[in-house]
């Protein structure tokens, strides 16, 4: 059996941890996507937004010194009735950088609910040409509910 160089597979590791966080910064407790005209910041652990900038006119939408607030919030009708869930309500939460100007953000295992293979995805996405973002939302593992109503992204514009 041949062995593996251990300089290589350092050298190995490193390139794949670069290749992985190309296009997204992760400073301390938060995760960035941007384009060189808007910033965006969700914090590492529950998905919330923390920050939204336009870097082009120096425009703070949403600041950091603010509280963080769920990107979207569902209100959901099972056989136990009608409960209206957000970020806070799932235990687990991860995020993924396919590209340098897109995030993904997925929440699932939500106690409360019946069914347990309820899951939320949201995919955020900056476009490259100009200042503006795309935003997308899918709910999946439905089955035995009904989504009366569901909000997002939901973003508080500070005045």
């Amino acid at each position: 059996m041949k062995r593996l160089n251990f300089p290589y597979l350092i050298i190995l590791f490193l390139c794949a941890a670069l290749i992985v966080s190309a296009g997204c910064s992760n400073k301390g407790n938060e995760i960035t996507i941007e384009n060189g005209r808007i910033i965006l910041a969700f914090d590492k652990k529950t998905g919330a937004l923390v920050s939204f900038s336009d870097l082009v006119s120096s425009q703070v939408y949403y600041d950091k010194n603010l509280p963080s607030f769920s990107p979207w919030e569902v209100e959901l009708t099972d056989s136990s009735g009608t409960q209206t869930i957000d970020i806070s309500d799932a235990c687990k939460f991860r995020y993924r950088n396919p590209d340098v100007s897109t995030l993904i953000l997925e929440w699932k295992k939500f106690e409360d609910l019946k069914n347990k293979n309820f899951r939320i995805t949201a995919i955020v996405s900056l476009d490259e040409v100009k200042q503006m973002s795309s935003w997308s939302i899918s709910l999946d593992g439905t089955a035995g509910m009904q989504v009366n109503k569901l909000a997002f992204p939901r973003i508080k514009i500070i005045e």
